[in-house]
């Protein structure tokens, strides 16, 4: 009989690392090492199990793809109290029982937490920078820029591009060019 062992798993980060209250099926790639290609690969968020993904990229670093329900169901679902302010563990596992102690932690965010965004009209060919103003958002390590370093704005058509940090209540993207008749595009005045 042989035995294998592995190193210890660790989560490096995750993206995103945040989601809106409402949110469902939320779909967060998590970077680890010591990750295998198992039936058995697995997300923990709280007390929540589910099968994950695995996949490597062109630089061959290794990650489990993962689904969180609703903060609604995490709620409902568990066992022990979820954090006053929403925020949970994410950890891994290959084999669906012993989990990393990363203490990588996940948030859930209120809308509120969003106050303005100026200006709200640009050039269709883009480069408008966007000042974000926000109330709170949560810190990572006890600092802000990783969390914000791993913030990310998203235009529908685009990939998702990271924020640029300008302090704990302003944030800044670049708008991309419009694309011509994309879909599901809405604009609102509130």
């Amino acid at each position: 009989m042989t035995l294998n062992f592995t190193a210890p798993l660790r989560v490096n980060y995750l993206s995103p690392n945040m989601a809106y209250i409402r949110d469902i099926n939320i779909h967060v790639s998590v970077q680890a090492e010591g990750l295998l290609n198992l039936t058995t690969l697995s997300c923990k968020i709280h007390d929540f199990i589910t099968l994950g993904t695995y996949y490597v990229d062109k630089d061959n670093i290794t990650f489990v793809n993962c689904v969180i329900p609703s903060l609604q169901y995490l709620n409902l679902t568990a066992v022990t109290p979820i954090n006053w302010n929403n925020s949970m563990y994410i950890e891994v596992s290959n084999n669906g029982k012993d989990f990393s102690n990363s203490k990588r932690i996940f948030y859930f965010i209120t809308e509120e937490n969003l106050l303005s965004v100026y200006p709200i009209t640009g050039p269709e060919y883009g480069g408008t920078v966007l000042n974000i103003s926000v109330s709170y958002l949560p810190y990572e390590n006890g600092t802000l820029g990783d969390v914000f370093n791993k913030s990310q704005c998203v235009f529908p058509g685009y990939p998702a591009q990271n924020v640029v940090w300008i302090n704990e209540t302003l944030i800044q993207c670049t708008t991309p060019p419009l694309i011509e008749n994309i879909e599901n595009v809405t604009s609102t005045n509130s």
